[in-house]
């Protein structure tokens, strides 16, 4: 069961009353040490109030006088690009900025203080408004249609200062948040500047450049931390934004009549733009042809709930495959390609058909031809282009698929639901074929309903046959693309929040119930990891877990069953391996299974070193157990507790900040993110793993370490170290403090011992000598210390006073090791690419002639345990 996150009350605290009473006694004087914040909004309320602007905004006089404008610029009158920041348009304009500057305010001022964050707020304002009225004039100058309203604007707001305070702070935080602020931030700014235009948009832009270039050359003192390649997580949130915004832009302007962005004629791909009354009544004035006059009246008819809704369904997909991108699904990124390929297509068609109509006057502003010159033209070809070509460069982030028949299943949905909706469209249009005009026929209602599936813009470049004339027309001729969207919609979304299985569910439920009952090795709970497929010997008492990566079949361990089966299963799997062409090896398998390995004749090496703790009289008393209890000691001082809990029952507010402790661990280490035997948040997913946390009276958690069980004829038996996580900011001697905590609790428990898991590359001196691949192994882990950290993890461990045990890897042959060296580096950093690499190479440490010794040297204080690796 889950323990609280908040420590049961003390006898006279009040219970949860007490509580709040004591945290609003706490908080409250901090939020109230934000002079600048809170003086600033009592003196834009001020100003609204005296000078009549809280309902309606500024006068005209008063909004000439302080507002920001191309004029204000071009005369010098340089005391508007402060003061514009002090008025709004609007009561709502008032509240949003209200809320907008206390959230950030607050938060900025608390970790910079009031001086950074006044002259930074003042400068931003200042120089963000100068650089895009500076901006608005030169497009001005040149005959921009993009200026053409800009110059008769006058802008006030906060936004910009908002904006340049967000950005700079950013080179202040975590890369974690870092990455955050910057890709919310800018990706807000570009859609609105890009879709939309307006001065005050331009502003902002100019807010953003400060901004950014104030935090990295002012700001930051050293370089930013550079990492080889950002956790897949973020990757996929970053495309997935970028695709986001794609669909929502051309929303924004279809809602704003007076938008003038570069990339307004977007409307014309993912929303239908509307044909008005009055609009095509100039048209058919201005002499077009009567067939075209006649099509316009056709798509007057589209004024309906039914054409909006159908209007709006391309960019639901869009933002429907974004969600896809955002979980990392492979269907999402295929699917995204296919529709960002065939808006390219349709830009194409539309360019050509711009070009066409530029003989034709009377049809350059027509609703469906692209008005403007070449580039605005050119522009619905252009972005779809880009966005593919991001997609194909983040392909490597996208690798998660559907279970089995997922897509099958939906396949088989769409053609039963597109054969159903044209019987129905087919079957009852002639029934009702009267209600449309002109009547149609057989074939016209053939040929009219892959129309129907079309939004209905882009039925401007191929016209209408018929329209409906009554009500039950209409819904039959607007609402059946609809209901086919709808499915589609419905299906792919229920796709992608499908659980991922690589195996049966019998081979799974086997897998674990053999497990629960042979599953001594320490290592034997990563079998149950996604990602693993089984393999079981005729009687299916014995399994091995494995992955095929480049063809070789790597183990998760060893065998599981029986012992006296061991030796049939790894002779059974190796001989399954070459029946399929395979390359067999055996990883992180123990001194047994070694041992049969050897009596086959396959060779062996060890990889890595498992620190075990023997349990029943452990009490971490004496001299050589001084860091721990130093360790607790801390964590008592500064009201640290431990808690138990399982994730996947966790409070949302608990999973949350576990989650980004580990992106801000995975982020500031900068290494590419590795998986196979190292698990991360989605391996500590599971309810038969136990999570350890350390956490504060005030609920914020500073450290997170998970256990495996290790299972004996059905019961525990053991733990296993897997996850280690701290805060950057948490309290030092976090994990030994969670360590100590938990092996203390399994021993009152009953367990038999503590696996404090592997240190790969890193072994104890065994006092034989090394062969020539023990030399290069040792080599290797000396080379990568200072990127991977493998022996401080082990000297880390040694604090902890464990018996040691060697881990191996056997390998049918030394002609193999090279196919499976490369396998083993792909399975843990299947995404590397050249360029990561290449930067790997460059935080080695120097080869040096001197043999690598033993890793018992002292922990590395710049390393803390939880950023080393925790297994082989």
């Amino acid at each position: 069961m889950t323990a609280p996150l908040v420590p049961a009350a003390a006898p006279g605290t009040g219970g949860p009353a007490g509580r709040l009473r004591r945290g609003l006694h706490r908080d409250v004087p901090r939020l109230l040490q934000a002079p600048v914040t809170w003086g600033f909004v009592a003196v834009f309320w001020v100003l609204a109030i005296v000078t009549g602007s809280l309902v309606h905004g500024p006068r005209e006089r008063v909004l000439r006088d302080v507002g920001a404008s191309v004029e204000s610029f071009e005369r010098l009158r340089l005391f508007t690009f402060v003061t514009s920041g002090g008025w709004a348009p609007g009561l709502l304009e008032y509240l949003l900025a209200t809320v907008a500057v206390v959230g950030v305010g607050l938060v900025v001022e608390r970790h910079w203080g009031s001086v950074r964050l006044l002259w930074v707020a003042l400068l931003t304002q200042f120089l963000g408004v100068a650089l895009g009225l500076a901006a608005a004039d030169v497009l001005d100058r040149w005959g921009s249609d993009l200026a053409s309203e800009m110059t008769a604007d006058a802008i006030v707001g906060p936004w910009p200062m908002l904006v340049g305070v967000l950005l700079a702070f950013s080179a202040t935080t975590t890369p974690l948040w870092r990455r955050r602020i910057r890709l919310g931030v800018l990706a807000a700014v570009a859609v609105l500047t890009l879709y939309n235009g307006s001065l005050d948009n331009m502003l902002r832009v100019g807010a953003a450049v400060v901004g950014l270039l104030l935090g990295r050359v002012v700001l930051t003192r050293s370089r930013y931390p550079r990492t080889l390649r950002s956790a897949r997580r973020e990757t996929r949130a970053t495309v997935a934004v970028l695709m986001a915004a794609s669909a929502i832009g051309p929303v924004l302007v279809a809602l704003n009549n007076r938008a003038a962005g570069p990339f307004i004629v977007l409307r014309y791909t993912l929303v239908s733009p509307q044909v008005g009354p009055d609009e095509l009544d100039r048209l058919c004035r201005l002499g077009v042809t009567a067939q075209r006059c006649e099509e316009y009246t056709r798509q007057l008819r589209f004024h309906g709930v039914g054409p909006v809704v159908l209007s709006l369904l391309p960019s639901l997909l869009v933002l429907l495959l974004a969600y896809g991108l955002m979980k990392g699904r492979r269907f999402a990124w295929w699917s995204m390609v296919a529709v960002q390929t065939l808006l390219a297509g349709l830009g194409l068609v539309m360019f050509l058909q711009a070009l066409a109509h530029r003989r034709q006057p009377a049809l350059r502003d027509a609703p469906f031809i692209l008005g403007g010159n070449t580039l605005a033209q050119i522009t619905p070809l252009l972005v779809p282009l880009i966005l593919v070509t991001v997609l194909l460069l983040t392909r490597w982030a996208f690798d998660i698929p559907a279970p089995r028949g997922t897509y099958r299943g939906l396949a088989r949905l769409l053609a039963v639901a597109v054969a159903s909706l044209f019987v129905l469209f087919v079957g009852a249009g002639l029934l009702i074929a009267g209600q449309f005009t002109p009547t149609p026929s057989v074939a016209d209602l053939i040929n009219e309903f892959p129309h129907r599936l079309a939004p209905p813009g882009y039925l401007g470049l191929i016209g209408l046959d018929f329209v409906p004339t009554t009500i039950a027309g209409t819904l039959l001729f607007e609402w059946t693309g609809i209901a086919l969207w709808g499915i589609a919609i419905a299906g792919v979304l229920r796709s992608f929040n499908a659980n991922r299985v690589d195996t049966t569910a019998r081979d799974a439920a086997d897998a674990r119930r053999i497990l629960q009952m042979h599953g001594r090795q320490a290592l034997s709970y990563l079998t149950m990891w996604q990602g693993n497929t089984y393999w079981f010997t005729p009687a299916r008492s014995s399994f091995v877990a494995y992955r095929v990566q480049s063809g070789v079949a790597i183990t998760m361990g060893d065998a599981i069953g029986p012992a006296a089966e061991t030796a049939d299963a790894m002779r059974g799997f190796a001989e399954f391996c070459a029946s399929r062409s395979w390359t067999f090896c055996f990883y992180s398998t123990t001194g047994g299974a070694r041992d049969i390995g050897s009596s086959f004749g396959w060779p062996s090496v060890q990889v890595a070193e498992e620190a075990m703790l023997p349990l029943g009289s452990l009490t971490f008393s004496g001299k050589k157990f001084q860091d721990i209890r130093t360790a607790v000691s801390r964590a008592a001082r500064e009201g640290i507790s431990t808690r138990w809990l399982s994730f996947p029952e966790a409070p949302l507010d608990v999973s949350e900040q576990i989650a980004a402790i580990s992106e801000e661990w995975m982020d500031t280490k900068g290494l590419p993110e590795m998986g196979f035997t190292l698990g991360g948040v989605d391996e500590i997913d599971d309810p038969a793993v136990r999570c350890l946390i350390a956490v504060d009276e005030a609920g914020l958690i500073h450290g997170i370490t998970s256990w495996l069980p290790v299972y004996r004829d059905g019961a525990p038996i053991g733990w296993t170290l897997d996850y280690m996580r701290r805060r950057s900011e948490g309290f030092k001697g976090g994990m030994e403090f969670l360590i100590s905590r938990a092996a203390l609790q399994f021993q009152e428990e009953g367990a038999e011992f503590v696996s404090l898991s592997g240190a790969p590359l890193a072994r104890m001196e065994q006092g034989r000598t090394p062969t020539a691949l023990q030399r290069l192994l040792d080599a290797t882990g000396h080379r990568m210390e200072p990127v991977y950290g493998f022996r401080s993890l082990l000297s880390f461990k040694a604090k902890f006073q464990p018996v040691y045990r060697p881990i191996h890897m056997i390998y049918p042959e030394a002609a193999a090791l090279p196919r499976i060296g490369n396998a083993i580096s792909r399975a843990y950093l299947p995404h590397l690419s050249l360029v990561d690499a290449v930067r790997l190479l460059r935080k080695l440490r120097p080869a040096t002639p001197e043999r690598a010794r033993p890793a018992t040297a002292a922990v590395d204080p710049a390393r803390p345990a939880e950023q080393l690796a925790p297994r082989p």
